[in-house]
This record gives structure tokens, sequence and C-alpha cells, in this order.
């Protein structure tokens, strides 16, 4: 099996993207708020595009917007998604905005956590992979570090109990051997 790319391949890639371009998808890169807003005016109306003005951009990005084609662009052939707008959320925003905005309060906190998560990540992985290496052949999962709350004596206890029980197990089963 050949995997060469061939110039006509290529030309008819080109010519697939050209077209999704020209029913105005875009790659994700390529969609900017302002973009997004003139869109939803221009097929659906000025209301909705007033509405959506008042979402950050990567709300947008997110919720109104929708996969059209995945074409094979570039000198080597990789895969560039497009993506049209999603006319359907478009107008389930207009007719029930209350939703959209509980959703985009609840996305926001949970973006405050995840950047609150790797604000601390850096700081404290070391110590964490430390005791991680420690226990790594005890038994100990990956989850114990996946919670942010945890400090790291309550780590190092959690690391040491599940070590421990994970060595009585050993020693049950070779006792009944």
């Amino acid at each position: 099996m050949s995997y060469a790319y061939g110039t006509h391949q290529r030309q008819e890639e080109r010519a697939k993207a050209d077209r999704a371009w020209g029913a105005g998808a875009r790659p994700r890169g390529s969609w900017t708020k302002s973009e997004i807003v003139r869109m939803i005016d221009k097929k659906l109306g000025f209301v909705e595009a007033a509405i959506a003005d008042g979402y950050p951009h990567w709300f947008l990005l997110e919720h109104f917007l929708r996969i059209y084609s995945v074409e094979r662009t570039g000198r080597y052939g990789r895969y560039t998604q497009y993506y049209v707008i999603d006319e359907a959320a478009v107008k389930a925003l207009a007719d029930n905005p209350w939703e959209y905005d509980e959703l985009l309060s609840k996305e926001r906190r949970l973006r405050k956590v995840q950047g609150e998560m790797k604000k601390r990540f850096p700081e404290e992985w070391p110590r964490r992979y430390g005791l991680y290496r420690k226990y790594c052949g005890c038994g100990v999962g990956h989850d114990v570090f996946l919670d942010a709350d945890t400090s790291l004596a309550a780590l190092q206890r959690e690391c040491e109990a599940r070590a421990g029980k994970r060595r009585s197990d050993k020693g049950d089963a070779e006792g009944q051997l």
C-alpha cells in the first residue's frame, strides 16, 4: 500500500476546501468574535446577533459553531476541520437566553477552577511525583493526584493507606497459597 500523496489528490482536496470556504465554513482559528456575530446577523437576523454579541469569544466558539467538513489541506495533507454557524443553537439562544446565561456562568466557574489548578500544578507536581514514584510499586493509582484540594500530608497519608492495603492484600493472597 502506498501512502504517497500526489499532486492530483492534493488539487482535489484543495478544491473541496475551497468549496467549504465558499459555503461560509472556516477553520476554527479563523473565527473571530466579530466574524461570528456578522455571520449570525447575515443568516438569522439582527436580534440574534445582538444577543450573541454579549457572550465572550470562547463561549461562542464552543456553542455556536458546528463542524461542516474535514478536509486534507496543506502541503503534507494534514486534516483541517471547517466550522459553520450552528443555526439551531442560535435559534435556541433567541428562544431561551437564560439557559445560555446559566451555562456561561457554570463554564466560567469551571474555567476559574481549572486556572487555579494550572497555577498550583508547577509548584506541587515535583513533590507529588516524588511520592508517586515512592509508592508506585505498591498499587497506588493516578487518581490520587486529581483532587485539587489535597494537601501534601493528606496525599502522603492516602498513598501510605493504599500501599498498606495493597501489601495486606498480597499477604493474604500468599497466606492462602
